[in-house]
């Protein structure tokens, strides 16, 4: 400081010109913008969102989850179907306080997913690499004692894990032209559809994305509450907390927000969508004349500019929720499909695991697609008329199969 100070004497034009050069480069080395490191696969999967209704803080970590109050709720409803497709029978029912995801689940969030599973092969290669260019015969790691003796290991191959996990990036050569042929692969790695819900991915596979976040949050929890002073919860209870995939009666009840405590009277003014009334176009506000979902208008009509085949996650308005359900994906269900589902469960978090009451050999496989291995799936995607978009209606699809027009999201119970 004295060496400078006596320069900025001798010398003080030249002194002058070199503090103004060096206040720049001073700001850029220490600027955030050049010192900020890559979010790391915690803070993209747990990220905030434009959701801002959890304060709960037991949830600091996920704060993409959406509290949804436990009530009751009418399910089903009565009307005539001449698409030939079934609706819900009405049932008034009792569900309780969960979370679920405010969006469906993004391109962004599932590449990270399969980049994480992607960096687990380096790993295990590094130490095959390590122990080959090892000068004497004894492994540095134990549990690696020559390439052989991995694939022999009683755990999964990473490779596997990974190429598993993949989605299906053929999905959209179906339904369209061979023009479209290499969309698969723009659609899920192109930065421009990082916040589009992903698409290829079977029930299966989310279900293990499911289990991969369920470790990464306990994991990030327990961090977040060994840093504090006095824990919120308990390392007993961060165990119970796992991401599973919504019953087809908490998407449905989700779905219809502000629609709780519905009497049997009272079932015909229910909500039929996610928003009250039958109209798809908002008739007030800054947004008045545009689409409420993602949906097919009709025939060569796929939506709204920027809304086909899918749209941004958020683009359309969230119900009284915050969630964001209107059209763009049919999402999976955790429930095996029957056609009577809501006729012979209970009426507490109603949900059907397997085949119980209603077995797969009553049906017959020649002529009819109904087994244990076939999920229900909900709402309405971007290539359905509004039929679907109807918090009833229902279908079903092959557990191992995936599409262009189906999607999922996470729930979480406490």
């Amino acid at each position: 400081m004295v060496k400078f100070y006596n320069l900025f004497i001798m010398y003080p034009k030249k002194s002058i010109l070199h503090l103004f050069c060096l206040t720049p480069l001073f700001w850029l080395t220490n600027c955030s913008i050049f010192s900020k490191k890559d979010k790391t696969t915690a803070q993209i999967i747990f990220s905030n969102s434009k959701n801002t209704k959890i304060k709960d803080n037991k949830l600091l970590i996920d704060k993409k989850l959406v509290r949804v109050p436990g009530g009751s709720y009418a399910s089903g409803v009565k009307m005539a179907n001449s698409l030939g497709q079934q609706a819900s029978p009405i049932r008034k029912i009792q569900v309780s306080e969960f979370y679920i995801g405010a969006t469906l689940t993004t391109n962004y969030e599932y590449r990270t997913y399969v980049e994480t599973l992607r960096q687990g092969i380096n790993k295990l290669q590094n130490k095959v690499d390590t122990q080959k260019n090892t000068t004497n015969n004894k492994p540095t790691d134990p549990s690696i004692k020559n390439t052989k003796n991995i694939k022999k290991s009683k755990k999964k191959d990473p490779k596997k894990i990974y190429e598993e996990a993949l989605p299906n990036l053929t999905v959209w050569n179906s339904k369209f032209s061979s023009s479209y042929n290499d969309k698969g692969n723009r659609y899920f790695y192109a930065k421009q559809y990082n916040n589009y819900p992903v698409v290829g991915v079977s029930f299966l596979q989310a279900i293990e994305y499911c289990a991969w976040k369920t470790k990464l949050y306990q994991q990030e929890e327990e961090f977040f509450q060994d840093k504090k002073k006095n824990r919120t919860i308990s390392k007993e209870e961060i165990a119970t907390r796992k991401y599973t995939l919504p019953t087809e009666i908490e998407w449905e009840y989700a779905t219809t927000a502000n629609d709780m405590d519905v009497g049997m009277p009272k079932e015909r003014t229910k909500r039929l969508y996610p928003w009250d009334g039958k109209s798809f176009v908002i008739d007030r506000g800054p947004n008045i004349g545009s689409y409420k979902a993602n949906f097919k208008r009709g025939p060569g009509s796929y939506g709204e500019k920027g809304s086909y085949p899918t749209a941004n996650v958020d683009k359309y308005p969230p119900n009284d929720f915050g969630i964001y359900i209107g059209g763009n994906l049919r999402e999976w269900t955790c429930d095996i499909y029957r056609q009577d589902t809501l006729l012979d469960i209970n009426d507490l978090n109603p949900s059907r695991k397997d085949g119980t009451l209603d077995p797969e050999s009553n049906y017959d496989p020649k002529n009819s697609l109904i087994s244990d291995k076939v999920r229900v799936i909900k709402g309405a995607s971007w290539r359905d008329v509004p039929y679907y978009l109807q918090v009833s209606t229902r279908r079903y699809c092959k557990e191992d199969t995936s599409s262009a027009d189906v999607g999922f999201r996470c729930v979480m119970h406490f």
